[in-house]
């Protein structure tokens, strides 16, 4: 039973597609809806600031939370942040 030919038969190779960055105006839409109305509070200013963030440097969700102030340096007139990405690699 073993020696059958649908034993030794291959799958088909299905090919993987990579994940499609949003386009500009979804992503403008998206933070549009973060805009601070009266009487909301400084979290949807922070929001917008994220996903600008995220979608202007192409940072993985991770990437921007492990951000603190020591990562943020400041030369004259230009400013850089460190990103460390997976296993500690900056960029």
């Amino acid at each position: 039973m073993e020696d059958h030919i649908i034993f030794s038969a291959r799958h088909p190779k299905v090919p993987k597609n990579l994940p499609r960055p949003a386009s500009f105006p979804d992503i403008l839409s998206f933070a549009e809806s973060c805009v601070l109305l009266p009487g909301e509070t400084w979290v949807h200013k922070r929001d917008q600031a994220l996903i600008f963030l995220l979608y202007s440097m192409g940072l993985c969700i991770q990437e921007a939370l492990d951000l603190t102030s020591n990562t943020i340096t400041l030369a004259g007139s230009s400013s850089f942040l460190t990103i460390r990405g997976k296993g500690g690699k900056s960029r």
